[in-house]
């Protein structure tokens, strides 16, 4: 999506926009980084700045020209954005973004792999 990153509104003549790929920028006014993943140097990569990756700062959104608001993990939705899972799906034409928790397992995968170590270890020793 570079050419969101870049300002782009159309798409160029070898751009197949049956694949889905392209996406006009919203804003072209403001531009990031292509190279970079955090063109502000905030602490939150640019991507994560911009939900929906439509290229301008809508609500809830944070600016990823502006490292004043990046503050990682704490943006009110009571989940870690280290653990949240992002999703995007393509849908009519439209990129649709959706944030969720992550997965929790019932047990620590520690604590799980001694109690199945222990659980075989008495079955061995029953059988002699």
């Amino acid at each position: 999506l570079d050419g969101t990153e870049l300002g782009v509104t159309e798409p160029g003549d070898d751009t197949d926009e049956t694949v889905g790929n392209f996406v006009p920028d919203a804003d072209p006014s403001t531009t990031t980084s292509p190279v970079s993943p955090d063109t502000d140097n905030g602490g939150v990569n640019d991507g994560d700045e911009d939900l929906n990756r439509n290229g301008r700062v809508d609500d809830g959104e944070t600016d990823p020209n502006d490292a004043s608001d990046d503050m990682p993990g704490n943006d009110d939705d009571n989940i870690d954005d280290d653990d949240a899972e992002v999703t995007f799906t393509i849908e009519g034409g439209a990129l649709k973004c959706a944030t969720t928790a992550p997965h929790q397992p019932a047990a620590p995968t520690g604590a799980l792999w001694t109690l199945l170590l222990l659980g075989a270890a008495l079955i061995i020793r029953r059988r002699r």
